[in-house]
């Protein structure tokens, strides 16, 4: 019968082997972030990320079976970091503060991700593998968590009974021609309106837009 010494062993031997799978896994993505920011998705290869990382080609396929499979990983780590424990922070009886919250997350992945967005989107976009894994997998995720909050909101009677499909339409397309205007500095369409305050206006727009009204007599 193993004594209780030698079951805390193996657990922390187990700990720390997933450590170490847990920070060469994330050394991989961050040097694939860069060089798919660099090259794009499509002339990227799994030498040049390897490369980036320091080490062996065959090292990258002990955690990711393909490029794609890379590629996927990292959509995973920058889309949705956060979203669920900011979500769950902000609680649910404030539906202004999540629907802030919410855009705040994603102006930060933006901001933080601007470089890969601009190179790889339109690849994404004109790749159909890449593009219903992309929206067949990851995306769906993305909407069950936010449609919950919907949802909630509606049977709560604070907000509108609306396709979450919709909202996520809506959110990802103010987050997309913001990124691409902020890339292109000949093009001042938001002026000099600071983070904050703009911010507060999109907040707005969408919650009064979702907010439920008194019907008119």
């Amino acid at each position: 019968m193993p004594q209780d010494n030698d079951i805390t062993g193996s657990n922390s031997g187990e700990a720390w082997r997933q450590q170490v799978i847990d920070a060469r896994r994330e050394q991989i993505l961050t040097a694939a972030a860069d060089v798919f920011a660099d090259k794009g998705y499509h002339r990227a290869t799994i030498r040049d990320i390897a490369r980036r990382a320091g080490i062996a080609d065959g090292t990258i396929y002990n955690y990711f079976e393909s490029k794609r499979d890379l590629f996927m990983g990292l959509v995973d780590k920058l889309a949705f970091a956060g979203l669920n424990e900011m979500l769950s922070d902000v609680g649910a009886t404030n539906p202004a503060a999540i629907l802030r919250a919410l855009l705040r997350n994603r102006l930060q992945f933006v901001t933080d991700n601007r470089s890969i967005l601009i190179s790889v989107f339109p690849e994404v976009i004109s790749d159909p593998e890449l593009r219903t894994s992309l929206f067949g997998t990851q995306i769906p995720t993305f909407m069950a968590r936010v449609g919950e909050f919907l949802r909630q909101g509606s049977a709560s009677g604070i907000l509108v009974d609306i396709e979450p499909k919709v909202v996520i339409q809506v959110v990802m397309g103010t987050l997309i021609t913001y990124s691409l205007l902020a890339a292109s500095p000949d093009v001042q369409l938001m002026g000099d309106i600071p983070e904050e305050e703009l911010l507060d206006q999109w907040a707005k727009l969408l919650y009064y837009g979702l907010a439920t009204r008194p019907e008119a007599s």
